[in-house]
């Protein structure tokens, strides 16, 4: 889905998000995903529901609300974040 270039979602999306070699993808406050997302760097603001695959780094924002498995060797939460797995 992603060229490398930073990919940001609104709205409602159900189903697998993968992004290319260098992607960055996130998750708008407004987004709502249910589904797999996969990436290089992917920064949740919004709602996830489902597993985030990423090769670099996940960032879960102090917005962002993660129902799901996160498998990455860096993970950064900011306080008060919502996450369930």
């Amino acid at each position: 889905m992603a060229d490398g270039a930073p990919t940001r979602l609104h709205g409602r999306v159900e189903g697998k998000v993968h992004g290319l070699a260098g992607s960055v993808i996130v998750v708008g406050e407004t987004a709502s995903v249910h589904g797999e997302i996969q990436g290089d760097e992917v920064i949740i603001d919004g709602f996830v529901h489902g597993n985030v695959t990423a090769t670099t780094k996940v960032t879960l924002s102090e917005t962002g609300r993660l129902l799901g498995n996160v498998k990455a060797p860096k993970f950064d939460s900011i306080p008060q974040t919502a996450m369930t797995t």
